[in-house]
């Protein structure tokens, strides 16, 4: 066989490597996607960063709520500003809480829901959760993290409210739901602001 001549086999083989490249960079791709199949699942990852936040170590796990998106993550981020946000300490459950009656016992208890569903789970002792708490730099970072969620709320204050909010730290990632805003919007006078911003945002 001359050097130049190429088997059958090895004509065979091309396709196949080939075909498994092709195979291991979808897995690449595909992977960051999936990598949070749930928002309880990326909740729970990024659990230190939510229970023990910093205006400079927030930024990852708002950045991937912001992307994962719903009304669910927008919800969670909203308790979260509000210091409404617990979580159970011998699980890191995230819920949210409030008092209750006190148990026969004359402990105080509390009445906890899960944070993404909104479902009851019931009353637990009230030493068994514990309030997390942001600081104002760590709101100011949700509240912008929730512009593009509130963007396009059906109420015109709430809408006017968060172009205030991103005025003050408005980011590239902020264009694309802005410009979908602009486009929405009804009031003449939110529509001018929303074109104001998204030209100061261009700049």
């Amino acid at each position: 066989m001359s050097p130049g001549s190429v088997t059958l086999n090895g004509l065979n083989t091309v396709p196949r490597f080939i075909m498994a490249c092709l195979a291991a960079l979808a897995l690449l791709v595909l992977t960051p996607a999936s990598a949070h199949a749930s928002l309880e699942e990326l909740l729970q990852t990024n659990a230190k960063l939510i229970t023990k936040s910093s205006s400079k170590t927030v930024g990852p796990v708002l950045d991937e709520l912001q992307q994962y998106g719903g009304a669910q993550a927008e919800t969670f981020l909203t308790n979260w500003q509000a210091k409404k946000l617990y979580f159970i300490k011998q699980t890191g459950q995230f819920v949210l809480a409030e008092k209750a009656p006190k148990s026969a016992d004359g402990k105080k208890q509390m009445l906890i829901r899960d944070a993404v569903t909104g479902v009851e789970i019931g009353l637990v002792p009230a030493k068994s959760v514990k309030q997390i708490k942001p600081n104002s730099g760590v709101r100011s970072k949700i509240a912008a993290t929730l512009v593009p969620f509130q963007l396009g709320n059906p109420d015109p204050d709430i809408r006017e409210t968060t172009l205030k909010t991103l005025l003050r730290d408005i980011q590239p990632s902020h264009l694309i739901p802005l410009k979908a805003a602009i486009t929405a919007e009804t009031v003449p006078a939110l529509k001018a602001q929303m074109e104001k911003a998204y030209v100061f945002g261009m700049l």
